[in-house]
């Protein structure tokens, strides 16, 4: 299981990652010919996050999970990786957890 922890993230900042993530994953999702079939993304400060695109072309279903940690009061967001298809690779996942956390800066 593959781990990232990310400082200074507040629940305001947790908000605005969870808003990217979403338009990020529906445009991904349109461009390539899939649909959210599944979006579980709790509000619970430990949560288990699940995410699941199946394709309209016969593509292979896209399926992550991953263990969510807020510790509000430390400003500390632990991401825990529990699936992902077999294709895409643990540093490229955590890379785009990388890529939402630097754009909720803005």
């Amino acid at each position: 299981m593959s781990t990232k922890v990310f400082e200074n993230v507040s629940r305001r900042r947790l908000a605005a990652m969870k808003a990217i993530m979403r338009q990020r994953v529906s445009q991904y999702a349109r461009e390539n010919g899939y649909a959210i079939h599944t979006w579980r993304v709790p509000e619970a400060a430990d949560a288990v996050w699940h995410v699941v695109l199946t394709s309209k072309k016969g593509k292979p279903k896209l399926d992550f999970m991953a263990r969510v940690q807020h510790d509000a009061s430390a400003q500390r967001l632990t991401i825990s990786l529990m699936r992902k298809p077999w294709f895409v690779s643990r540093e490229k996942a955590l890379a785009q957890v990388q890529s939402v956390y630097r754009a909720s800066r803005a």
